[in-house]
Formats: C-alpha cells, sequence, structure tokens
C-alpha cells in the first residue's frame, strides 16, 4: 500500500511542477507587476510631458461647456455623459458574464479554478480574456476621466483608493454592484463638500465604505467570493 501511495504523491508533485507557472502570472504576482508598471510608467511620464496639469482644449471638447438641464437644475453636460457612458458599459460588461460562454467560464475559474479547468476550461486564455477587458474599460474610465479633470502623471493615484473602496462597498465581482458602490461614495463625498468640508470629502467618502462594510460585510450587492464561500 505504501508503494503506490508515494507513486502517486511523487507524480503530483511533478504533475505540480510542470503546471507551475511564473511568479507574474499568479494573482499577487500580477497585482504587484502592475503596480510596478505604473510607478515606472509614470517616471517616464514626467520625463516626457513633464509633472505640468493639462487639460483637454475645449475647442476638442464639445460638451466642456455644456450643461443639461434637469429641471431646476444644471447639470454639468461632461458628467452626464460621463455617467451615462460608465452605465451602458457596466451594463455590458454585466450581460457579458451572465450570459456568455466566456463569462460564465471567468467566473466559474473566479469561484474554483481547478474545477473549471477539469471541466475543459482553458483558464489561461480565460486571463487573457480579462486584461483584454480590463484594458478596455480602463482606457474608456481615462476618456471619462480626462473630459472632467486634469491629468497629471501621478493623476491614477488619486483613483485607486477610490476604485477599491467602490468595488468593495458594491460587492466583489458585481458589475452593478460597482456603480452603486460608487454612486454611494461619490454622493458621499460630494455632500461634505456641499457643506464646505471639502478637505474632509474623502475621509467622508472612506467613512460611508466603513458603514457599508459594517451594515453588510459582504458588500452591498452579492459578490462572486461571497458565493463561493457560500
Amino acid at each position: 500500500m505504501s508503494s503506490p501511495r508515494g507513486a502517486w504523491t511523487s507524480d503530483s508533485c511533478c504533475c505540480s511542477w510542470a503546471r507551475s507557472e511564473p511568479w507574474w502570472a499568479s494573482a499577487g504576482g500580477s497585482l504587484v507587476f502592475t503596480f510596478g508598471a505604473l510607478v515606472v510608467f509614470e517616471g517616464l511620464s514626467k520625463l516626457v510631458w513633464t509633472a505640468d496639469y493639462r487639460r483637454i482644449p475645449i475647442s476638442q471638447n464639445p460638451y466642456a461647456m455644456g450643461a443639461a438641464n434637469l429641471g431646476p437644475l444644471a447639470l454639468p453636460l461632461t458628467q452626464v455623459v460621463s455617467f451615462s457612458l460608465s452605465l451602458v458599459v457596466a451594463g455590458a460588461v454585466g450581460l457579458w458574464l451572465k450570459h456568455s460562454y466566456a463569462g460564465k467560464a471567468l467566473r466559474a475559474a473566479v469561484s474554483d479554478e481547478e474545477m473549471t479547468r477539469s471541466c475543459g476550461a482553458e483558464v489561461e486564455r480565460l486571463r487573457l480574456w480579462i486584461a483584454a477587458l480590463g484594458g478596455g474599460t480602463g482606457g474608456i474610465g481615462g476618456v471619462l476621466v480626462a473630459m472632467n479633470y486634469a491629468l497629471f502623471p501621478n493623476a491614477a493615484e488619486q483613483w485607486i483608493g477610490l476604485l477599491f473602496a467602490a468595488v468593495i462597498l458594491g460587492g466583489i465581482g458585481n458589475p452593478a454592484g460597482l456603480v452603486v458602490g460608487g454612486m454611494v461614495i461619490g454622493v458621499a463625498e460630494a455632500i461634505a463638500q456641499g457643506v464646505g468640508a471639502t478637505a474632509a470629502a474623502r475621509l467622508v467618502g472612506a467613512a460611508a465604505l466603513v458603514v457599508g462594510l459594517l451594515v453588510r460585510p459582504e458588500g452591498l450587492f452579492p459578490s462572486v467570493l461571497g458565493r463561493r464561500e457560500g
């Protein structure tokens, strides 16, 4: 009995070694690699474009001076366009994840990668899908940010914490939760700025995140991780 068991253990170790991945292909490694690439890109941007603030010229941004009238309210047209397009993109991503084969396989891989492999799904190809999807939505988000705010090499750093907070508050892996979580934090910060506490706006947003997690630790919407643990 000991010999077959030892042989099985040896084969398993060999198979595990053969399937081992480079450090940058793992979840934690890819995160570290991405942040490292961000720091390098920021340094190169300062060398090429300097650290000056830049905005899209009004002549090239037809929405810059426009306003959308909603009763007695006049809303900046750039923000209305950005919000509307964000809803469309989030909805499209949610439908793709829910109804397409690749989206279903991707959600399954997040819940249980080994089981997804055993069912015949190519996890490596799914990673390419999610990288392409993240790059595409990130590019759209960058354009929308440029329409509303000034750009500078370190601009990404002021959004990273806000994005993580919106994802955690809304529910990890839920596009609808991301939108709602972002709205909750954004409204909380806007109210703080409206009452004159501009310097504490980010603190109010963080407080909204803490309160939301105390009320619903799993997030406002069911998350992929919550369903897996359940």
